[in-house]
């Protein structure tokens, strides 16, 4: 933004230097022709300038470094990220599937699962109802006869959560470290 406004003032400034040199017929001295374009170029420019909140260019310059942080983290290349990052009008500005493509290595359709889902949260989203809504949109998987429980190779029931002992022995990484801590050893 202080670019653009750097680079208008300039020109703003140039212009009307050579057009009143050249407009005299050289007669005003460059001196003169320098103070009133300088007047004229600042005149001109500082209630735009004024209004610029430096906190907020910086804020927005923060936003800006960052995204570029996390795209370099993913693996997008300097020229992907200036496309998304600056080559849009809005954040809210929508791309096609094939545009998409242009950009991305990994496009596709959404499957069935993915549209009902979308038209779930669209409902939610767009038309903002009167009370919060709480709703579960994977069911529970329900434990049949016929469903074993994840037991390990000594036949003991393994905990899927996260975290959960590798060795099956039950114990917990928190537990273990706690164990750890007390006993170095015990590795």
């Amino acid at each position: 933004m202080l670019d653009v406004l750097n680079e208008k003032l300039f020109s703003t400034f140039e212009d009307s230097f050579l057009k009143i040199k050249h407009r005299s017929r050289y007669a005003i001295t460059t001196k003169t022709a320098g103070e009133i374009c300088s007047s004229l170029a600042v005149g001109l420019l500082s209630p735009i300038s004024g209004q610029i909140d430096p906190l907020k260019l910086g804020d927005i310059q923060r936003a800006i470094n960052i995204t570029y942080a996390y795209g370099m983290r993913l693996g997008a290349t300097k020229d992907t990220l200036d496309r998304l990052i600056l080559g849009y009008p809005s954040h809210s500005f929508v791309i096609d599937i094939d545009e998409a493509a242009q950009i991305f290595n990994t496009v596709k359709s959404p499957t069935l699962v993915e549209l009902q889902f979308e038209q779930f949260i669209s409902n939610i989203v767009r038309f903002v109802p009167e009370k919060p809504v709480i709703q579960q949109v994977i069911p529970e998987k329900k434990q049949t006869q016929n469903d074993t429980p994840n037991t390990n190779s000594n036949g003991q029931q393994q905990d899927d959560s996260v975290g959960a002992d590798t060795k099956g022995n039950g114990a917990s990484v928190k537990q273990q470290r706690k164990q750890n801590q007390k006993d170095p050893s015990a590795n």
